[in-house]
């Protein structure tokens, strides 16, 4: 799948992020990964994991991890859309899910 088809895809506008975010899955259990962009509707950041699309997920966004009185707050989502980068990195796009 083309970057360029994804995008013309997306309703909501995506900022570029730099934050981590931690997926929660019962397969790769904790998985704290750095965030590239985020809209309302989603989240996509680049991993090393086997997600597969339409895989289901938790992602607390943003995660710090190791921070005292902290709680991070999880949300589900899917795994929406992989994407393999020129670098040979995969990025994937998490769609929010609502309750």
């Amino acid at each position: 799948r083309s970057e360029t088809a994804t995008q013309e895809r997306r309703i909501r506008v995506r900022a570029k992020v730099n934050f981590f975010a931690c997926v929660r899955t019962p397969e790769f259990g904790d998985d704290v990964v750095r965030c590239i962009d985020m809209s309302k509707g989603g989240v996509s950041f680049r991993g090393d994991q086997a997600y597969t699309e339409n895989m289901a997920v938790e992602i607390a966004v943003p995660f710090a991890k190791n921070e005292p009185g902290v709680t991070p707050l999880f949300v589900r989502g899917r795994i929406a859309n992989i994407i393999t980068e020129t670098s040979g990195k995969l990025r994937f796009g998490v769609e929010f899910l609502r309750r």
